[in-house]
């Protein structure tokens, strides 16, 4: 195995730099840019926290407190819930408490849909039958969480 590599304050510095350059967002672009910078190694798992088992992992953003440099457009237009699977969930049975979010099928999708957030894959096609709730789920709920 091999030994993983210290992070810099000055790739902290840059990495946060470009977080308040693009209002919080575009994680793509913030590695995009990092890797031109020379941090080859550079993560999007690093800026957001998330949860893995029972394992919680504290991201630059929380850590560091950037979200509150932003301006408040800027945070208007952050996501409602964490990027994390977990967040996408939770919401989704708080503001609907009445319909059933935890199917099997519904938590497969939870994590491709993470995995198109943190900007791991920029494809997903769903083929479920007919009332499974493709739409509601992807197109309504998903832009309403993320995106105000």
């Amino acid at each position: 195995m091999g030994r993983k590599k210290r992070v810099t304050e000055q790739e902290i510095a840059d990495c946060k730099e470009l977080y308040l350059k693009y209002g919080g967002r575009h994680y793509l672009k913030i590695k995009k840019e990092m890797s031109e910078k020379g941090w080859t190694t550079f993560s999007t798992n690093r800026l957001g926290s998330y949860t893995k088992g029972k394992k919680e992992t504290i991201g630059w953003v929380d850590e560091f407190g950037w979200a509150e440099l932003l301006t408040e457009e800027q945070k208007e237009k952050l996501p409602r819930f964490s990027a994390n699977r977990f967040g996408f969930p939770k919401w989704l049975k708080k503001t609907t408490p009445q319909w059933t979010w935890y199917w099997k099928y519904q938590k497969l999708l939870y994590k491709k849909l993470n995995q198109i957030m943190l900007g791991r894959s920029k494809r997903l096609m769903i083929f479920l039958p007919p009332r499974h709730g493709k739409s509601e789920l992807v197109t309504v709920r998903l832009r309403l969480g993320c995106w105000r």
